[in-house]
């Protein structure tokens, strides 16, 4: 009589052993289902909705492990998205400043991505806008993301934030990027676009003063 209750006592320990095994194994026997057609069991007759599916009595517990694996799946892959992501440069613009006339004043950038805002990115407010001193040969900037920018610069040699004019021509010196040709008024934003990737980029903008 004893060694009946071992002998059951052993058999329910292989079970449990064997369902947590089973638990475990989960997400590779579904893998295993998908590449193939589950048996239909005898005796047990899918109700019509779920015939007129290809369902079988086998294969609904497929449809609850299938959901577990596409978690399992996304929980493995979010490192390497993480660490994609973290290998992507930056998006960044270097710009030289040339042939500005004196150290007086600030240098004023502005950066935008839509031709109405341009050239003084005037109610933008996604603009990139910098005061750096006059004095300054080159700055680096980071941006956002990729895409289309173009950069307007101002010598605004008093501070007084503003571009000054008499009769309608600057009194002071600008610069545009890509240095377009200057005719009568400011250059087309076509003129100026850059088209800024992942990585560092590099401008000269060349000041010019009219008066």
């Amino acid at each position: 009589m004893a060694s009946a209750n071992i002998g059951t006592i052993r058999d329910a320990g292989d079970r449990a052993g064997n369902a947590r095994t089973a638990r475990r194994a989960v997400p590779a026997c579904a893998r295993v289902a998908s590449r193939s057609s589950p048996l239909p069991q005898a005796g047990k007759v899918a109700p019509p909705e779920e015939q007129q599916a290809g369902m079988t009595e086998t294969s609904k517990p497929f449809r609850r492990i299938a959901p577990s694996c596409a978690a399992a799946r996304r929980v493995a892959l979010a490192p390497l998205a993480l660490l994609a992501a973290g290998n992507s440069a930056p998006v960044e613009l270097e710009v030289t400043f040339d042939d500005v006339r004196d150290a007086k004043g600030l240098l004023q950038l502005c950066l935008t991505r839509e031709a109405r805002h341009f050239p003084d990115c005037s109610d933008d407010p996604a603009a990139i806008k910098r005061s750096v001193a006059a004095a300054t040969r080159s700055l680096r900037l980071t941006l956002p993301q990729a895409g289309p920018y173009a950069l307007s610069v101002l010598h605004d040699a008093n501070g007084n934030g503003r571009a000054d004019t008499v009769l309608g021509i600057p009194r002071e010196g600008f610069g545009f990027s890509r240095n377009p040709p200057i005719r009568f008024g400011p250059p087309r934003f076509s003129a100026t676009v850059m088209e800024l990737d992942a990585g560092l980029t590099r401008q000269t903008v060349h000041m010019r003063y009219l008066l």
